[in-house]
């Protein structure tokens, strides 16, 4: 049996849908030999953990952008990204919605500074307009 085999297999086994379909997935993963089962487990139980990682990630990413929403329509991430990260606003729009790695720690770090920094720099010019 070839990897794309037990990747089709892996495949029919996550789609049944119904009573039949599992059993009938259940009957081919019975007339795999030992070392096939176990390869099929090992392959299933990766392609498992990667979902799990990427579920975290994206929740990761979910929480976060709830906790930004408020200032996102008026803040320039793109200001943002250059300013604080020397990157591009595609990065951080990345960054942010799941399309690539969530922030790391120190990323977000760098984030909660430049929002503070930002959150000073805002109360100042209102201080010297209001005086």
């Amino acid at each position: 049996m070839e990897a794309k085999d037990f990747e089709k297999l892996m495949y029919h086994f996550t789609q049944a849908s119904t009573p039949e379909e599992l059993q009938g997935v259940c009957d081919e993963i019975g007339d795999l030999t030992d070392e096939q089962r176990v390869i099929f487990t090992n392959l299933y139980e990766t392609r498992l953990k990667e979902v799990l990682k990427r579920s975290d990630e994206l929740m990761t990413v979910a929480r976060l952008r709830m906790k930004l929403e408020p200032v996102t329509d008026y803040l320039s991430m793109a200001y943002v990204a250059d300013r604080f990260f020397g990157k591009s606003r595609s990065w951080l729009a990345n960054k942010l919605s799941g399309k690539a790695t969530p922030l790391n720690d120190e990323e977000r770090r760098t984030l909660s500074s430049a929002l503070n920094t930002l959150s000073k720099e805002l109360g100042e010019a209102a201080a010297r307009i209001s005086s």
